[in-house]
């Protein structure tokens, strides 16, 4: 497949800290020089050069830690998807943590705007003693006659596997022009918020929790 941007980095640990071992990165996307905010632990800025996501572009990012490394990523800045006459902005991501790895993902908030419609699909394989913090968040565009400024849908899946076994799913849809919508006051859609955390001592309780708030509507 063909993608409008792709992204490959693998992290490593050395004798004293985590190194970026290789990156590979062609289309829209790139990525920064590693940043230490600590010793041993790199931060790592993915980078879009394009103005934003548009009709029919696919993207695709996987990243790879390996044993005992550390590493934080997030993006230069918000997530831009704009209207989506033809077809759905797709996005891949994909991450392996291997024996005794950490990661923080944080990437910044997705902004869908006025009939965007936006899909995307994120597959974590860890290994059983591996730990990894996410937060994803998304909100609509705004408008600046204050008229209504809907998207169309967003589509997100989470995969979870633990020893290649499948640990959980979790799916969510949001349609912001159907009627179950919730809206304030002045009929604007609700901004979303999502976050959960996966580590091998916890991820069940804490995984189950966080697909519990989606299902009661509490996101």
């Amino acid at each position: 497949m063909s993608y409008t941007g792709y992204l490959e980095l693998r992290a490593e640990r050395n004798s004293e800290r985590t190194v970026i071992k290789d990156t590979y990165h062609y289309g829209a996307f790139k990525v920064a020089r590693p940043i230490y905010m600590t010793p041993e632990s790199p931060f790592v800025y993915m980078l879009h050069v394009g103005g934003g996501y548009v009709s029919g572009d696919k993207y695709k990012t996987m990243i790879t830690v390996e044993k005992n490394a550390q590493l934080t990523a997030t993006t230069q800045s918000a997530t831009k998807v704009y209207k989506t006459p033809n077809a759905a902005v797709l996005q891949e991501t994909c991450i392996t943590l291997e024996e005794q790895s950490i990661m923080e993902y944080i990437p910044d908030p997705l902004i869908l705007y006025e009939n965007a419609a936006f899909v995307q699909e994120i597959t974590v394989h860890m290994a059983e003693n591996a730990a990894l913090f996410m937060c994803d968040s998304i909100t609509p565009g705004w408008s600046p006659d204050g008229q209504l400024f809907q998207y169309t849908s967003m589509r997100s899946k989470l995969k979870l596997y633990v020893k290649k076994a499948a640990e959980g799913i979790r799916s969510l849809i949001l349609e912001a022009r159907k009627p179950s919508a919730r809206h304030d006051e002045n009929g604007r859609v609700y901004s979303f918020w999502i976050d959960y955390y996966c580590s091998s001592k916890r991820r069940r309780r804490i995984y189950s929790e966080s697909t519990s708030a989606v299902r009661r509507g509490r996101l």
